[in-house]
């Protein structure tokens, strides 16, 4: 079998950013995967590919440095890296593209730790249906637009929730009530949105419309702070038990979905992990609710996740 160049894009002499193809940067050292890859892209009807291979990751990354790619399709074991290794550096130098891990091994662990390190999709290199992956690459590009057009947002959106946040507390300094900020995430967004897409962003907003509807309490708005991620200020609060009940009940809503992909793959639940921050004592300014509330939240998933908690300062001495 002949070894394509690897010095140049394969399709044709079109260069990368030209906007004419979609371009694919495959990080494969093994050359009949990498040709299987290739050919299969370039005989696709589904788009125009044009697709570089490198076979090394620092190679890659260099080049990625003065080059436009729309998607990296990057192999686990390369001479330079191994495993989530591999993608946590990939993740942290190419974050203006989605990657899709390629690998043999067949590894829950290891498909976790990719998916958590920022990579769209973990594909197995042996139960890859080669049809379907020019589908699966167009996808992961447009989803992370909608995600880079969202984190671009975020800035904005903080600064006009801790603009709510600081409102609600001058309301409350003449009130019996206090102020609350939750934090909400859903746990595995990244693989729920894969397989859900928009309806995922539906039971986020049946989540917010139960904050928004609460009796007990009076919210000001529920605001998506990052994808996967709502955040409420809540005010009047009378005690952390009318807190916790709303947070049991979001839980217990969640629990009760079920959810169905195109291919027929089921889930009975989703799970979140949910923070909160009371003022005055788990901060005085919009900031520091903020952040404790985040750190609440992480603290809630990092123990399992489908958990709601409160910000207890000694939890982070």
């Amino acid at each position: 079998m002949n070894q394509p160049d690897i010095s140049r894009p394969v399709a044709d002499s079109t260069s990368p950013g030209s906007g004419m193809h979609t371009q694919i940067l495959l990080v494969e050292d093994n050359d009949d995967y990498a040709e299987l890859i290739q050919q299969t892209l370039l005989q696709s009807n589904a788009a125009s590919f044009q697709v570089h291979r490198e076979l090394r990751l620092n190679d890659a990354l260099g080049l990625i440095e003065h080059e436009h790619y729309d998607i990296m399709l990057l192999d686990l074991s390369l001479p330079d890296g191994y495993g989530a290794f591999t993608v946590g550096s990939a993740c942290a130098l190419a974050r203006h593209m989605p990657i899709l891990v390629l690998t043999g091994t067949e590894d829950s662990d290891l498909a976790e730790a990719a998916l958590s390190s920022g990579a769209m999709e973990y594909l197995v290199k042996q139960r890859i249906d080669r049809r379907e992956l020019p589908t699966k690459i167009l996808r992961a590009i447009d989803r992370h637009t909608q995600v880079e057009v969202v984190g671009a947002k975020q800035p904005a959106e903080e600064a006009s929730f801790a603009e709510d946040i600081a409102r609600a507390l001058a309301r409350c300094s003449d009130t019996s009530g206090s102020v609350a900020v939750a934090f909400l995430r859903y746990d595995n967004f990244e693989i729920l949105s894969c397989l859900f897409g928009k309806r995922i962003c539906d039971e986020m907003d049946r989540c917010a419309g139960i904050l928004l509807s609460e009796p007990t309490l009076v919210s000001e708005r529920v605001v998506p702070l990052r994808p996967g991620t709502f955040a409420a200020v809540l005010e009047g609060v009378r005690s952390e038990e009318s807190i916790a009940r709303v947070c049991a009940h979001l839980l217990r809503t969640l629990s009760d979905v079920e959810m169905i992909d195109d291919k027929g793959f089921k889930i009975d639940g989703i799970t979140a992990s949910i923070g909160v921050a009371v003022a005055p004592w788990d901060g005085a300014t919009p900031n520091e609710l903020i952040d404790n509330a985040s750190a609440a939240q992480l603290k809630a998933a990092r123990e399992g996740g489908s958990r709601y908690g409160f910000y207890r300062p000694k939890d982070y001495l």
